[in-house]
């Protein structure tokens, strides 16, 4: 009996014990794990780390990804490899490993490398070399050097391999250039030069216009020509000697024209006004050395006068001198002139180029206007003004350099020129006439804070006008300076208005500056009406900003830019006010 109770007390205790191995005395029992995986061929788990070791926690079928992929090549074999989280990984699809494959080339060898034969592989792109050789080393010729000539260097001696482009350089001897006498002289009728005393005799040295300033013969011996004087009408000049008034109606002249320099032995000093005015015979006119100026209309109308040889010694052009020379194709300003009067060159269509010398300081009004030829022009750089219709209708000007000394540029200066795409406005200028820009090709301007009077329709008309700059220097705006520009795209401006003191504000809508005459393209405007007025803004314009003056504040009244639908984005500077309902129904985003 007593054996039977002490096993049954023991089983208790070994139970007892079981229960509570893994937990507390209440039963509760908590297992612990791994944190690597254990895995066979088809399931992983975690192994329990207690006493309880056949244990299995998280126990899972495998799942495969594809970890590698791997093409035979000839130094393995191929398979794909998958594997799963746990760690456990299988091949499948395994191929042997390819052989080499290589392709042979043969490889000459050259004057600086060495031959060989490789062998590549196809596959892998594994390579090898045979069968190398040296390099064969240049196979040099020697040849002489070259004499130079009038025009080109020579060289010293040199040589040259016959297997490749391999030479040697050979010192330069630089050319001698050509050779001219430093004391003889040769001319034609108009220049003179120093001849060639080399075998190149067509060349020539120091060609330029002979010089009668010291008398009748150039310093080169050439005698300038003297017409007959008894073919001509004089009169006394005011300024000295005699005036050329005309051809004596018995005379009998060639087209080829040459002045006379001297009259009952004195100069001849003028031409005088009229003098050869609607002569339709003239076709080449030499002005000589001892004409100071050329009167009002002297060669007016002359249709057939297509050059005009102006010699040194000349200071004044005058008025309408040679306009309406519809002929007139050269003429060259010499260097001696001061004054070109109003109208002098007027209507010359087909003259396309001009240079005007430096010593030019008075360029009247209308000097150009019609020249529809005339594509270029160097200005002098000593005129403060640019007159009125200077370059008026000049159709094919393109290119064109004011000068830094300019101060003012006249009404419709220059109005039509409808190649003009670019021009720069230099510091300096303070007015910008009426038109001055008018129906030009320009695509851009910009004005220099200099600019304190802009007048009406200076750009009237700029249908290719995209990008304005507006000078910060101006205080009052005149209506209508971009009428008409269908293609703004973009605009900066002082204030909006007519003015930037809003106490004397007459107008104070941004459409001010656009004007209220109907363009013909009125489908490319918005017609914006504000205070009885209908103002034409070009429908292209998107972006503007408003810069403020100078000096003093700028404000933008209540209802400035109402109706400006097209705007989408206006910038303003700092100093510039706004009132309440600047913007109006103006969709723009603002920046400041």
């Amino acid at each position: 009996m007593k054996k039977w109770l002490v096993l049954l007390v023991s089983l208790l205790l070994a139970v007892f014990a079981s229960l509570t191995a893994c937990g507390d005395r209440s039963g509760n029992h908590t297992h612990t794990y791994a944190s690597e995986w254990s895995y066979d061929d088809t399931y992983h788990w975690h192994a329990a780390t207690c006493a309880h070791d056949g244990k299995e926690g998280d126990k899972a079928l495998h799942v495969f990804t594809v970890k590698e992929r791997k093409k035979a090549d000839c130094e393995s074999g191929g398979y794909t490899l998958y594997e799963c989280a746990c760690g456990y990984s299988y091949k499948e699809d395994e191929t042997p490993a390819s052989e080499h494959n290589y392709a042979v080339v043969t490889v000459a060898p050259t004057c600086t490398e060495g031959g060989y034969t490789l062998h590549k592989c196809l596959v892998c792109g594994d390579e090898y070399r045979t069968d190398e050789t040296e390099m064969l080393g240049h196979n040099l010729i020697d040849y002489a050097g070259k004499l130079p000539t009038c025009t080109e260097d020579g060289s010293g001696a040199y040589q040259i391999c016959t297997r490749c482009d391999y030479a040697t350089d050979g010192e330069t001897i630089v050319s001698s250039g050509h050779k001219f006498s430093p004391t003889v002289w040769a001319f034609d009728e108009n220049t003179h030069w120093h001849p060639a005393i080399c075998a190149h005799t067509d060349e020539k040295y120091g060609v330029s216009p002979h010089n009668f300033a010291n008398g009748a013969m150039c310093v080169c011996g050439y005698v300038h020509p003297s017409a007959d004087p008894d073919a001509f009408e004089f009169a006394v000049s005011s300024s000295g000697g005699y005036a050329i008034t005309g051809i004596k109606e018995s005379a009998t002249v060639d087209a080829n024209l040459i002045l006379p320099a001297t009259y009952n032995g004195q100069a001849v000093t003028a031409i005088a006004d009229a003098a050869f005015g609607g002569n339709t015979t003239l076709v080449k006119v030499t002005v000589p050395f001892s004409i100071k100026s050329i009167g009002r209309e002297a060669f007016y109308g002359c249709s057939s006068l297509a050059t005009v040889n102006l010699e040194a010694g000349l200071t004044e052009i005058g008025y309408t001198a040679f306009a309406g020379c519809t002929a007139l194709t050269e003429i060259e300003i010499p260097e001696t002139v001061k004054t070109i009067r109003s109208y002098a060159f007027e209507g010359c269509t087909q003259l396309s180029e001009i240079d005007i010398p430096s010593s030019v300081t008075v360029l009247g009004d209308q000097v150009f206007r019609g020249c529809a030829a005339l594509a270029s022009i160097a200005m002098p750089s000593g005129i403060t003004e640019i007159g009125n219709y200077t370059f008026y209708g000049c159709s094919s000007l393109s290119a064109v350099e004011i000068p830094s000394t300019v101060k003012n540029i006249g009404v419709q200066a220059f109005a039509g020129c409808v190649a003009l795409t670019s021009v720069q406005i230099p510091n300096g200028v303070a007015y910008i006439g009426q038109k001055a820009f008018a129906g030009s090709g320009l695509t851009s301007v910009t004005l220099p804070d200099t600019v304190t009077r802009l007048s009406s329709y200076a750009f009237e008309g700029c249908v290719s006008l995209r990008t304005v700059v507006l000078s910060r220097g101006l205080t009052f705006a005149i209506a209508d300076w971009f009428s008409g520009c269908s293609a703004i795209e973009s605009i900066s401006l002082p204030f909006v208005g007519d003015n930037n003191d809003k106490t004397l504000a007459t107008a104070t809508v941004f459409g001010f500056i656009f004007g209220t005459k109907v363009p013909s393209e009125v489908t490319k405007f918005d017609a914006v009406t504000r205070g009885g007025k209908t103002y034409y803004i070009p429908k292209s314009l998107t972006t503007v900003t408003v810069t403020g003056v100078t000096k003093g504040g700028t404000v933008i009244s209540a209802g400035a830019f109402d109706g400006c639908a097209s705007i989408t984005s206006i910038t303003l500077s700092s100093g510039v006010a706004i009132e309440d309902g600047w913007l109006g129904d103006c969709p723009a985003t603002v920046t400041k």
